[in-house]
């Protein structure tokens, strides 16, 4: 059996092992073709198919519209964990550190809302938001749970509405911010903040369980 061509992709300047019969053929679309690879392959090979022009007909309106629900599903998922999670602490709890290292629950709800904010809002959305970073961890004033909560809600809803506004030429186009040097494109953009958002909901799912432990 001859192995699958290597096409060259666009301005990655990277390499991806490809069956063309088998990604362009009906028998494997595109949400099944992003299906089928493993999370770590995730990045580069849909990076890749966004920024192939050579697929017939609707395949990049679909694959876009499978880009950006599972995108949106994905921060709406985290968003139901973190309310999960911070559901069992009082506000005072929010702002606890249970060891005297590392970052309360409430700071960083703080950093995540400013990321968000800034990386997608300000830098894709338009908003104009303006990033404070060093209060994100440092911010002495203790504000209720609900109000920390709301602030991140409203985040999670601009990058939701601005993930699903994104159009197949969106996802490649060209993206800049401090900080920042590994995203080129939206889409990477948007990928970078969620795995960076899955993080720091760990780091609160451990928090919470060790203040409620100790609670008990």
């Amino acid at each position: 059996m001859p192995r699958p061509r290597e096409e060259k992709i666009g301005p990655l300047s990277s390499k991806l092992p490809v069956k063309a019969e088998s990604i362009t053929g009906s028998s494997l679309p595109p949400r099944k073709a992003v299906e089928q690879v493993g999370v770590s392959q995730f990045l580069p090979f849909t990076r890749a198919l966004l920024y192939w022009n050579a697929f017939p007909g609707g395949f990049m309106s679909e694959l876009s519209s499978v880009v950006a629900s599972t995108l949106a599903s994905y921060y709406e998922e985290l968003q139901a964990k973190v309310h999960e999670w911070t559901a069992p602490l009082s506000s005072d709890q929010l702002w606890r550190k249970p060891y005297p290292y590392g970052n309360s629950a409430g700071h960083l709800l703080l950093h995540l809302t400013g990321n968000l904010n800034y990386y997608i809002g300000a830098r894709i959305a338009g908003t104009g938001y303006t990033r404070d970073r060093y209060r994100e961890f440092n911010d002495t004033v203790k504000r209720p749970k609900e109000e920390v909560l709301a602030d991140f809600d409203r985040a999670i809803a601009m990058v939701v509405s601005t993930i699903r506004k994104q159009s197949s030429e969106d996802w490649t186009a060209s993206y800049s911010a401090e900080r920042e040097p590994h995203s080129r494109d939206r889409f990477t953009a948007f990928f970078r903040c969620a795995a960076h958002a899955y993080h720091h909901v760990g780091q609160i799912i451990y928090l919470s369980k060790e203040l409620t432990r100790a609670q008990a």
